[in-house]
């Protein structure tokens, strides 16, 4: 029988070496308090719908940026916003209401964009709450919570029903 050494030479004659045992390794230690393992969610809290309904009513002063935890950009959009009200009452009325009208169309295509899936995760970067329904049966998605966003359609709606009130009401008022 022949065999072939560790040095790859080729032995026709005589047995093989018996099999060197396995190097024994130290134990592992073992860490005092090992961190518990967390499932991480793969869907963000927060809902596309939400945010894009404050993106259209609300737009020009973030506040769709802050709901989706991109406070960043909601800062930036609130900051000109403020800053284009201010001088709105100011000599030269025309560059901040130009600003005004900027931020609103800028928060407005935010909006459009949230809708149709073009912006589809938050300031974390994790994916928009598409639908409760579906994610409450799916397996691929870890739910956050059980009811998502009661708190935030209620504010919302009212949000909502106190900025079409208002418009009503500068509308048939003039």
């Amino acid at each position: 029988m022949a065999w072939i050494d560790d040095d790859g030479k080729i032995h026709r004659t005589g047995a093989p070496p018996a099999p060197r045992p396995a190097p024994r390794m130290p134990p592992r230690p073992v860490h005092p308090n090992p961190r518990p393992r967390v499932r991480r969610a793969y869907c963000s809290d927060r809902s596309y719908v939400i945010a894009g309904i404050l993106a259209v009513e609300f737009g020009g002063f973030g506040v769709h940026n802050f709901y989706i935890k991109n406070n960043k950009r909601g800062a930036i959009q609130l900051v000109i916003s403020l800053i284009a009200f201010i001088l709105l009452f100011s000599n030269a009325p025309a560059i901040p209401a130009i600003a005004l009208i900027g931020t609103w169309i800028w928060g407005i295509v935010e909006g459009i964009l949230i809708f149709i899936g073009k912006i589809d995760k938050d300031g974390h970067g994790a994916d928009f709450w598409r639908s409760w329904f579906v994610h409450l049966t799916s397996a691929e998605y870890v739910r956050p919570y059980s009811y998502p966003h009661v708190k935030a359609w209620v504010i919302t709606g009212i949000a909502s029903a106190v900025y079409w009130l208002t418009i009503l009401a500068f509308t048939f008022s003039v």
